[in-house]
């Protein structure tokens, strides 16, 4: 497992699929991204997006869930026997007080044993009451809830850690996820503009990277507008068809496919669209 994601993050950023409509007006182009929480380029990018999202569910209070050490249990068993405590930590709260929603992050102490940051959404809590649940389910004694005055501050705390020691964390804690947010937790936002049918695109993996290829199509002179979304990658629309692009594979198939301008459109043999 180690192997293959330090391969994986080998090849971060070093290549890009790239989809062009059959009027050679839209293009797609989506980065090829490890997703791994320790690599230099995901890490921060994973962390900024999980920010984000936890402040947008704009929680009431931050609570830290501990779990008393024992060296004859790994993380994971900790961390498994914590998140069975929880859920049944919330199914109670709910139970009692109604409406509960939560966003929870796993982090791994210096001493080896897990704890859980949560964001809670929902009625007040004593911590006392808290507290002698979690201990009543063995799992520990030491439990902090506090107002969560600032969402985004909340949130940030939550992850501060995320993207340095956390690609240790996800693998010791595997198959849990080291982020864990309930059904309705994050609120309802503006629905986002859909995304172009891309059926008959023609799509091929390019060893150039993402920053590359926009600056070559944007060399052109011709009017085009972009679109940017960090989770799927950057759309360009040209407002023009003067300019063609030939993405087809090179004589020598043991070289990665270029992108070549102003050239004759040649699809790809064997190549089915990307839907």
């Amino acid at each position: 497992m180690e192997e293959t994601r330090l391969h994986s993050q080998s090849k971060c950023r070093s290549g890009s699929i790239i989809g062009i409509d059959p009027t050679g007006t839209h293009i797609i182009i989506i980065p090829t991204l490890c997703k791994s929480w320790d690599c230099p380029e995901c890490g921060p990018r994973k962390r900024s997006q999980w920010i984000a999202r936890l402040a947008s569910g704009k929680p009431q209070r931050m609570m830290t869930l501990t779990c008393t050490p024992d060296p004859n249990t790994t993380a994971r068993e900790k961390a498994i026997k914590m998140k069975t405590a929880f859920i049944a930590l919330i199914a109670e709260i709910r139970r009692r007080r109604g409406k509960c929603e939560y966003a929870l992050v796993f982090e791994i102490q210096e001493n080896g044993s897990p704890h859980m940051h949560v964001l809670m959404r929902g009625p007040y809590v004593p911590q006392k009451w808290i507290k002698a649940f979690w201990s009543a389910a063995g799992v520990g004694s030491i439990v902090d809830i506090r107002a969560a005055h600032s969402p985004i501050k909340e949130a940030g705390h939550a992850c501060k850690y995320l993207a340095k020691e956390t690609g240790q964390t996800a693998m010791r804690l595997a198959p849990l996820r080291i982020v864990q947010v309930s059904r309705r937790y994050e609120l309802p936002t503006p629905e986002r503009p859909a995304r172009p049918q891309t059926v008959g695109y023609t799509w091929a993996y390019l060893r150039d990277d993402i920053d590359t290829i926009v600056k070559n199509i944007l060399a052109l002179d011709v009017q085009k507008t972009i679109g940017i979304d960090d989770e799927f990658g950057i759309e360009i629309q040209l407002q023009s068809d003067r300019h063609i692009f030939d993405i087809s594979p090179p004589d020598d198939e043991q070289k990665f496919p270029r992108l070549i301008m102003d050239c004759p459109f040649k699809p790809i043999p064997g190549l089915p669209p990307l839907e």
